[in-house]
């Protein structure tokens, strides 16, 4: 993985939307002087044609407002491999994560009672010690779960080390178009959506849930968007 200096978490502005008026008769660009906003009509300084620019003032004006670009967050790191993009971020604490190592403390104390109050060994003494090391190992070693999202020439695919139930994806990027980002602002958790173009019609798929805050989830749209050239647009389903 790049090994660069851990970046402060901050925000930089694109650059804005802007457009510039050329004559349709002899192409030469027009100067701010011969325009008329008000009335969206122009005179070329070249030809002495006069035409009207409405349609590029409509153009401009839908346009989408450019999205900050994000700073690199600390726990994602990022690695280019030819063509090839390479992130992987530190799995969040899941709820499973959380009932395991409730439910593992439960039966470790419960089994360990009932085992002093028999006064002899039963069956459940090792399914208690198994399932409570089971527990607290998956918790002292969650610093090596992570998420591993790899994006090529012809797939976006997404996988979680150890998986927890969650499976793996893979996703044709002839298909994908925009990336966009929900926000649940409760679980203060995000999660990834890509939108795709396929013969049975577009489609809205779930890349990645579950991301731990919304700086996190903004960096892996625009850096997925940005690998595979992939123009950011408003989607009315995002957060904004």
């Amino acid at each position: 993985m790049e090994n660069k200096p851990l970046e402060k978490l901050a925000l930089r502005e694109t650059e804005k939307p802007s457009v510039k008026i050329s004559c349709p008769a002899c192409d030469s660009p027009v100067k701010a002087s011969d325009l008329n906003i008000n009335d969206k009509i122009a005179k070329c300084s070249s030809c002495d044609s006069v035409f009207s620019f409405e349609q590029e003032v409509q153009q401009l004006l839908t346009l989408s407002p450019a999205k900050q670009e994000v700073a690199k967050p600390t726990g994602v790191d990022l690695y280019h491999f030819h063509d090839d993009l390479e992130i992987s971020l530190e799995q969040p604490l899941s709820p499973l994560d959380v009932i395991l190592a409730t439910f593992s403390a439960i039966f470790f104390i419960l089994f360990v009672l009932i085992y002093f109050l028999k006064g002899d060994f039963f069956w459940g003494m090792p399914i208690s010690v198994i399932t409570g090391a089971y527990g607290f190992y998956q918790l002292a070693n969650r610093h090596k779960h992570f998420i591993y999202i790899d994006v090529t020439d012809r797939f976006l695919n997404v996988k979680w080390r150890p998986k927890k139930f969650h499976h793996d994806i893979s996703i044709p990027t002839q298909e994908l178009t925009q990336v966009y980002v929900k926000f649940s602002s409760t679980s203060n958790q995000a999660t990834l959506y890509g939108i795709l173009d396929t013969p049975e019609g577009q489609q809205h798929a779930k890349l990645l849930p579950e991301i731990s805050g919304l700086t996190k989830a903004r960096y892996l749209e625009q850096e997925i968007e940005r690998h595979l050239g992939i123009v950011d647009e408003v989607v009315p389903e995002e957060t904004r």
